[in-house]
């Protein structure tokens, strides 16, 4: 086919059959049929090689098509999913290592940009680490195993190459500049996501600082960038208060809020982050001993989750009963009470009694029926939490994992 038609038509064909079993084959469904699973298997093996054999032969001829559109789209096309399609193969082993490619990650980032390529790499990664975590290992067709451990070395190492390309900026405009840092902020995101604290705190400093590079040069852009800034903020704030680094945690959590306030507001995305910047500048300041702050960040975001919610919604008990907890903490029972009344009843309105969350609240209640001497409305209420919290394991339902 290639010497009578050229590469032109045998592209277009692969293309067409790997758009065909992206729509077709879903990764649940390989282990309900061993035939169907076999089958689809091999054909992701041979649209495998099959890209693999498409960018060799482009390769010699890359002054020809460099500028061909068809070129470009073929190639982001396989650039996308060409790892999707390792995985279906069991080929888990032949991903990590193109996961793990420069040449690879240079050219994804080249072909899908920094954005998408980073974003792409991100789902590609996830994938794999939670069909690591689903089955504790990888058998390729080689029959070669990959285990966690060797996986979380590698990827780790993947995400590191991405941010050294995103943190040198190759481009030259402003834009390329704001999208490698949104780019090293979800990489953070997504190694925070997997419990890898200190890599993720790297790249959320490396994000921080190309925002303050861009607002040094550019102020038109600085309502994206202080999102930007606002939300690793937050997430260095988060890092901070685990390492017990109180101080830099109440530092970061209040430059976080205010770039929230700084940013433009009417995007509902940007009152969440305010909320939870708030949220951990509460707990932080109390984790400090001073409560004063602490209550005062923890009533500010429920005046914001107000505002966005109003009264009658899950989150604005959730609000209540942090400030409770405060309260609780603080040794104020008599406060604590009222705010976990309030909190169980608007629970019980919306989410009905036998809900987890009432069994929570319910719980806390008990506590501070306990430390006000009131023994015998302590027992009723850890009781009624407990038959809530059985009811709802007996039942198997999945709504909650609390």
């Amino acid at each position: 086919r290639s010497k009578a038609t050229g590469y032109a038509v045998e592209h277009e064909v692969l293309i067409k059959a790997g758009l065909k079993l992206s729509r077709e084959i879903r990764a649940d469904s390989l282990d309900t049929d061993d035939d169907v699973a076999l089958r689809k298997r091999s054909w992701s093996v041979s649209l495998v090689h099959g890209y693999q054999e498409y960018l060799g032969g482009i390769g010699s001829r890359r002054d020809r098509w460099s500028k061909d559109f068809a070129y470009q789209e073929e190639t982001r096309f396989i650039m996308r999913h060409i790892i999707k399609h390792m995985f279906l193969g069991s080929m888990g082993d032949k991903a990590l290592e193109l996961l793990t490619s420069e040449a690879f990650i240079q050219n994804r980032l080249k072909q899908l940009g920094l954005l998408k390529g980073t974003l792409q790499h991100i789902a590609d990664t996830e994938h794999l680490v939670q069909t690591l975590r689903e089955r504790g290992e990888l058998v390729a067709l080689s029959g070669k195993r990959v285990l966690m451990t060797t996986a979380k070395l590698s990827l780790i190492s993947s995400f590191e190459r991405i941010a050294a390309h995103l943190t040198q900026v190759p481009g030259n405009y402003i834009e390329d500049f704001i999208k490698a840092s949104a780019g090293l902020y979800l990489l953070g995101k997504s190694l925070m996501s997997q419990h890898w604290t200190n890599e993720a705190f790297v790249l959320f400093q490396e994000s921080i600082n190309l925002c303050h590079v861009v607002l040094a040069y550019d102020r038109r852009s600085r309502n994206l960038v202080y999102r930007i800034l606002a939300r690793a903020l937050y997430q260095v704030g988060e890092i901070h208060m685990q390492k017990c680094d109180i101080g830099e945690s109440i530092k970061n959590c209040t430059e976080s809020l205010h770039y929230c306030n700084s940013a433009r507001h009417g995007y509902k995305s940007i009152e969440l982050d305010a909320m939870r910047s708030l949220r951990s500048l509460g707990e932080a300041h109390f984790l400090s001993g001073d409560v004063s702050s602490a209550l005062k960040a923890h009533n500010r975001c429920l005046v914001a989750i107000e505002s966005q919610y109003g009264r009658d919604h899950p989150q604005f008990a959730a609000g209540l009963q942090n400030i409770g907890i405060m309260y609780m903490k603080g040794k104020d029972a008599t406060k604590a009470k009222k705010f976990f009344l309030d909190a169980l009843q608007i629970r019980k309105d919306l989410l009905g009694p036998e809900a987890m969350d009432v069994a929570v609240s319910l719980h806390f209640l008990g506590i501070v029926h306990r430390d006000l001497g009131d023994n015998e409305l302590a027992f009723d209420a850890f009781s009624e939490s407990i038959r809530v919290w059985k009811t709802r394991l007996l039942s198997g339902s999945d709504d909650d994992d609390k």
